[in-house]
């Protein structure tokens, strides 16, 4: 497993995390999107970078081992723990999760190293790492991922053949837990239903406008306006910032796609 924390990001610690976010001022909010394991989070963050040159993801920081086919610098940067430890210790990572025996989290260097191309930002990361930049000065808008329902998403589990059946018990205890999050005030914009995949996008499509217009969520809803699900706003108030193209907005019939309602969804997770 090889790799540290770059000599330039070494020993800058708060000092650099500040001067960090102070650079993003005036850049695109970076997009956070967070969702159980199986919902579709990876299949909708592919399709927006495949659908405009305008973003750009973030390398994480883990501790585990590569798996197959996985390439450090691309897929991770895969390092010890101890390092990790030391990163954490000298505040280099803007969000950072300890996930069972391993430790995942995003550095300020791996956020600012999109940014600076002027590009959205996209974090897909836990609930942990969602506070933790919900706390910081970081620009950004946030994202739920959600499945319809316990059933739906206990088929896409088993239907990618990779997880035993302890394993699939346990992300789907995992996913209770995450669902939970979405009645924590302050902490998401947007809720999206990944029941249809391509009404699902539509809708993440109008909220990365958002971001790349260098709006920010407030954790109180929409921008500003009642929390809970993507709603039928204008696509155009979220202009793009560069000259390059920005997602096309979806038709109209799919940009008043209204979800089942928050209430309902949580209820079907057995969650008060």
């Amino acid at each position: 497993m090889g790799g540290t924390f770059s000599s330039e990001a070494e020993g800058q610690g708060q000092e650099n995390g500040q001067q960090t976010n102070n650079k993003i001022a005036e850049r695109p909010s970076a997009l956070v999107i967070c969702g159980p394991s199986g919902v579709g989070k990876g299949t909708l963050i592919k399709k927006l970078m495949d659908g405009s040159p305008l973003f750009g993801f973030s390398c994480s920081h883990t501790t585990r081992a590569p798996r197959e086919g996985e390439q450090h610098g691309v897929h991770y940067h895969f390092v010890s723990k101890a390092d990790f430890e030391k990163g954490i210790e000298e505040g280099l990572f803007l969000e950072y999760a300890r996930v069972h025996s391993n430790i995942y989290g995003t550095s300020f260097q791996a956020v600012e190293d999109v940014a600076s191309s002027g590009k959205c930002c996209i974090l897909d990361i836990d609930v942990q790492g969602a506070r933790l930049v919900r706390r910081s000065a970081q620009k950004a808008i946030f994202v739920f991922v959600a499945p319809p329902s316990t059933e739906a998403l206990e088929q896409r589990l088993r239907g990618r053949g990779t997880e035993s059946e302890e394993q699939v018990q346990e992300r789907l205890q995992a996913a209770k837990e995450e669902i939970a999050s979405i009645k924590e005030q302050g902490l998401y914009d947007y809720v999206i239903f990944n029941d249809d995949l391509e009404d699902a996008f539509a809708q993440l499509t109008l909220v990365a406008r958002r971001a790349l217009a260098g709006q920010v969520g407030n954790g109180s809803g929409s921008i500003s306006g009642p929390v809970t699900l993507v709603a039928d706003e204008d696509p155009a108030a979220a202009a793009s910032t560069s000259s390059a193209e920005p997602p096309a907005e979806p038709p109209a019939d799919q940009a008043n796609v209204r979800p089942l309602p928050l209430p309902c969804m949580c209820k079907s997770w057995g969650v008060d």
